[in-house]
This record gives structure tokens, C-alpha cells and sequence, in this order.
């Protein structure tokens, strides 16, 4: 188990499931005890996005917000 890369994953998904498409992870970094936060670019009704996502490895939960409007 690597919270490091599971972290990227369950955001990338997550923003998915919120609509983004072409979903990229650009950055993970460590945020906390088994917290990260990760850097994405994302594409959403044909318009580029830059998405931020809190990932807690405990309860792995990830929280997309954008973060370019």
C-alpha cells in the first residue's frame, strides 16, 4: 500500500465522477499525517481546469475542488 500514489489515483477518479475529462495528477505532496494534496489538470465542457483534491489515506476520502475560477 503507497498512500503517496493511492492518493493521486482516488482524486483522479474522483474528479471524474465529477465530470473532468483528460484528467492529469501534475503534483502529490504530503499535507499532513496520511493527508496529501494533489495538483490536477482537467478539461471540463471543453474548457482547461486546474483541480485541487484533499486526500485522507484513512479514510480514503478524496475532496476535488477547481481552483482557477
Amino acid at each position: 500500500y503507497r498512500p503517496r500514489e493511492q492518493g493521486g489515483i482516488e482524486c483522479a477518479e474522483a474528479a471524474r465522477e465529477r465530470g473532468y475529462r483528460r484528467v492529469k495528477v501534475v503534483s502529490v505532496r504530503a499535507s499532513g499525517r496520511g493527508e496529501w494534496e494533489v495538483m490536477m489538470q482537467g478539461r471540463e465542457g471543453g474548457r482547461d481546469a486546474r483541480l485541487r483534491c484533499e486526500y485522507d489515506a484513512r479514510s480514503r476520502r478524496a475532496r476535488v475542488e477547481r481552483v482557477d475560477r
